[in-house]
């Protein structure tokens, strides 16, 4: 491979013979290389290397023309570029391919042998054989053998008005097609026949028909309307005629229904259940896709509504939608200040976070009814995990925390609430009502609370110390009036007056004497932390067990004056 610009300079004998050579290699070798030389002459041949083929440069000097292609590892021409017509007794290819058009993917060509095959845009489309001609085969079995997905054939009647074309396709005579593919008549029809009867068809206004050969229109009550496509049939043995199947085999089966529509409030499609009242068809029931909001580029909100018809109506009411958040509406059709409004009814599920919210109007909201055996009516989970139950019990409401330590209440037949444990069983002195930092403001009871002071469950029992008594003797000083800041804060002045000790004042007292509060259960002192971690307290006092404490002292007190008494009348 050598190339030149084959211009013979005045040099030294050296550089000259070097050059010459260099010239006669590149006229030697056809100037060949990987791309064309960079000196370039009128009818010059370059023969290119990296595609096999031979050119020649045109009369302007200006592009080289393809001549052949050649077949390096088979040593022969593989194909000859010819723009024009070609002259000649006899041409012999060989088995190699005749190339029609300028961009190389159509020729004709005979690779196989006793066979002759046509390529179209790069794909073989005729073959033809001793046997016959073959269009998608390339061993036609028959005079004529198409073989495709849908192999057809176009018949123009000549001699009818406007020479509608027709085309039939056909697979062991069991199906036939007929179409008037230029519209020349306004009634034309595809028909499908097996053994001789028609079976469906396809009509001039884009119907199509399966056991009817014309349209039938449903009556309404308001119009009548025309379907696109119609089943008509009965109930025959085991063939239930007039149904629609869809399915598929590898995958789910798919109906879709659509608008063409852009704006404004639309529906993509309606399943409409029609029952006859003797005289029309009427919709009793109907599943309705619409826009749910305004769409945009790859925007689509939309809604699924379900409708039914009332008994003496005669047209559908929707009863239940499920909106483009996933919201799951029943008997209303508006999520909007549905929690908070007082004349909304029905039912929602919230797509997000799957809250349920029911509403009625002068009726129950909500109804749980277990049938059968005692046990949870409602079970609450976290996570997956229950946390919490209603449940029933023989003669037992139950409310209880299912998790380690906790509580519930139990509801009794005998008009009494008992503590549950988290089993929902009984359970005795083992939980709080309230906490340090989660009080009740106010108890309302008919009768005061009944403390255990049972002899069969207390120990250590023994009297007040003396410097217990002198603690006591100072709280029985420390009462005092007072008012509550939160109550302050809600009332303003109209805040009323308590009377009590201070909680503080009293470990002082104590501590005084050399005692510790927090060894008497009179006194209380809870500390947590709240929400942001800070850690806050608070202080308490158990009244009856303060006031008992104090009539010790005045026991002891009122004693001691008695006797002293005593002692002064008897002198």
């Amino acid at each position: 491979m050598s190339q030149n610009d084959l211009s013979i300079a005045n040099q030294g004998f050296a550089s000259f013979r070097s050059d010459l050579n260099s010239a006669l290699q590149a006229l030697g070798s056809t100037n060949s290389g990987t791309s064309a030389p960079s000196t370039t002459y009128a009818n010059q041949l370059f023969y290119d290397t990296t595609n096999n083929i031979l050119k020649i440069r045109n009369e302007d000097n200006d592009a080289f023309i393809s001549l052949f292609t050649l077949d390096q590892a088979n040593d022969n021409i593989e194909s000859l570029t010819i723009n024009g017509a070609l002259s000649a007794e006899s041409l012999d290819l060989n088995g190699g391919e005749l190339i029609l058009d300028a961009d190389n993917d159509t020729s004709i060509t005979s690779d196989t042998d006793d066979r002759v095959d046509i390529k179209v845009a790069g794909s073989d489309v005729v073959h033809v054989t001793s046997t016959g001609l073959g269009v998608g085969t390339n061993s036609p079995s028959v005079l004529l053998d198409l073989e495709s997905t849908d192999p057809k054939i176009r018949l123009t009647d000549s001699d009818a008005t406007g020479t509608p074309e027709c085309e039939i396709s056909a697979g062991g005579g069991d199906l036939i097609l007929k179409a008037d593919r230029d519209g020349e008549k306004s009634s034309s029809i595809i028909g499908f026949e097996v053994d001789g009867s028609e079976h469906m068809r396809v009509v001039s206004s884009g119907a199509l028909l399966l056991g009817s050969t014309s349209v039938t229109a449903v009556p309404t009550a308001t119009t009548a309307r025309n379907p696109q496509v119609e089943i008509v049939g009965s109930l025959s043995g085991s063939f239930h005629h007039g149904s629609l199947s869809l399915r598929c085999t590898n995958d789910g089966s798919v109906l879709y229904l659509s608008s063409a529509l852009t704006s404004g409030d639309r529906t993509a499609g309606s399943l409409c259940f029609l029952l006859n009242d003797g005289t029309d068809y009427h919709t009793a029931g109907k599943i309705e896709c619409q826009n749910d909001a305004t769409t945009g580029n790859n925007d689509t909100p939309g809604r699924l509504t379900f409708s039914t018809t009332a008994d003496g109506a005669s047209s559908p009411t929707e009863r239940m939608r499920i909106d483009s958040s996933g919201n799951l509406l029943v008997s209303t059709t508006t999520t909007s200040g549905f929690q908070s409004s007082s004349s909304e009814s029905g039912s929602i599920i919230y797509g997000a976070g799957g809250i349920a919210s029911n509403s009625a109007s002068n009726d129950v909201p909500a109804v749980f009814n277990r049938l059968g055996n005692h046990g949870n009516i409602v079970l609450c989970k976290k996570d997956g995990t229950s946390v919490g139950a209603i449940a029933t019990d023989s003669s037992i409401f139950k409310f209880y925390g299912v998790f380690s330590g906790g509580a519930g209440l139990g509801i009794y037949s005998n008009r009494s609430v008992r503590p549950l444990d988290s089993s929902g069983d009984a359970s005795d002195n083992d939980c709080d009502l309230g906490h340090s930092s989660q009080r009740y403001a106010t108890l309302f009871a008919g009768t005061g609370s009944i403390n255990t002071s049972d002899k069969n469950e207390k120990q250590d029992v023994e009297v007040f110390s003396d410097a217990e008594m002198k603690v006591a003797k100072k709280i029985s000083s420390l009462f005092k009036k007072f008012k509550y800041k939160d109550a302050v804060i809600a009332k303003g002045d109209d805040a009323r007056v308590h009377s009590g000790v201070i909680a503080q004042e009293i470990e002082n007292a104590f501590k005084e004497e050399k005692l510790d509060a927090s060894n008497y259960a009179f006194w209380c002192k809870d500390t947590w932390k709240n929400d942001d971690g800070k850690e806050q307290t608070r202080y308490g006092i158990r009244y009856s067990e303060l006031l008992s404490f104090i009539c010790a002292y005045n026991e002891q007190r009122f004693a001691s004056i008695e006797a002293r008494i005593t002692a002064l009348e008897a002198k």
